[in-house]
């Protein structure tokens, strides 16, 4: 696997990030690949880099932004079920727990990886957690509060009550990316990263929604030896010829729809166009056998729309795993 650059969105402000629907009640926890490689594009184009964007989005690989808290790394579960001993727990109930497992911290997930057994405690689930065995003390580093809102129409209709929901990060904790990219790349995405932090990222950036802080560094993953599958840490939109390898039957995946409005468009008249609807597969998804996965990056311009295209990357993260 060898090592990634992290990037870590620090002192985040309250944060949506939207389904691509009109539904403010709930958001998606985990901001997906596509949308912040997409976002960080927006960022250059507005920077007077607008040519090229296609070859900016081909130059890095990037993963969905995942938890963290206080130093502790978070990467997104494999998909089904995990193969634990559970210590002095009931296995039906355990079980049912387990299933709502999100994200794994990093000395457990690897050990997954590597295709070993490992051994659980009731201690070491918290929610949507799983951590080490040495953090029991571990609390969820988000809180999500739904409040009332209202939407008055300036041409004197009905005033609309709608619910919204922010996600709030404690103390120290944050979201963070893996990128895999050459050093002029990392630099010129340290740059986009710190104009994205102060743009902001999802709904309501113009009242200090989804603002942010930067920090770099970097993570050693360990290789492993002879795999037998590839795990995607971003989301995946397969090429035809892609499609037609990969053994589905003998996999495991989840499919995730992208829709919404083009936000980020450098006309400001286009914002409320929605741009076309896409499938993909979702970060934790693990395909057999272990082939290389290149994905591809498309154009989801509306047919109406001619200015510029709207670009969304499907070029997926993998690490070879024993799972």
């Amino acid at each position: 696997m060898g090592a990634f650059t992290v990037f870590k969105l620090k002192e985040l402000s309250p944060i949506h990030l939207g389904k691509g629907t009109d539904d403010y009640s709930s958001s998606v926890p985990t901001l997906s690949s596509d949308s912040l490689s997409s976002a960080l594009a927006a960022v250059r184009a507005r920077q007077g880099r607008a040519e090229g964007i296609e070859s900016f989005l081909d130059s890095f690989l990037i993963s969905d932004a995942f938890p963290f808290a206080e130093g502790r790394l978070f990467l997104p579960k494999p998909v089904g079920r995990i193969n634990a001993d559970l210590i002095g727990m009931d296995e039906a109930l355990v079980r049912k727990r387990l299933k709502r497992i999100e994200y794994v911290e990093l000395p457990v997930w690897a050990d997954l990886l590597m295709g070993r057994r490992i051994a659980i405690s009731s201690e070491q689930i918290s929610g949507r957690f799983l951590t080490c065995p040495s953090a029991a003390d571990f609390d969820n580093p988000v809180i999500r509060k739904v409040s009332q809102r209202v939407a008055v129409p300036r041409n004197g209709a009905d005033a609309n009550p709608f619910f919204f929901e922010w996600s709030y990060f404690k103390k120290d904790c944050g979201l963070f990316c893996l990128v895999k990219a050459d050093k002029d790349t990392v630099k010129e995405l340290e740059s986009l990263f710190n104009l994205l932090g102060e743009t902001g990222i999802g709904s309501d950036r113009s009242i200090g929604g989804g603002h942010f802080s930067v920090e770099i560094s970097s993570v050693e993953l360990i290789e492993v030896e002879d795999p037998s599958s590839t795990m995607i840490l971003s989301s995946y939109l397969p090429t035809c010829e892609e499609v037609s390898n990969l053994d589905l039957p003998a996999s495991r995946y989840q499919l995730v729809s992208r829709r919404g409005f083009m936000a980020g468009s450098s006309d400001l008249n286009a914002c409320h166009y929605r741009r076309k609807d896409i499938l993909l597969f979702r970060s934790g998804s693990l395909f057999r056998p272990s082939i290389p996965l290149g994905g591809q990056i498309v154009d989801l311009k509306p047919d109406i729309f001619t200015t510029h295209p709207v670009y969304r990357s499907g070029k997926p993260l993998c690490i070879r795993t024993k799972l």
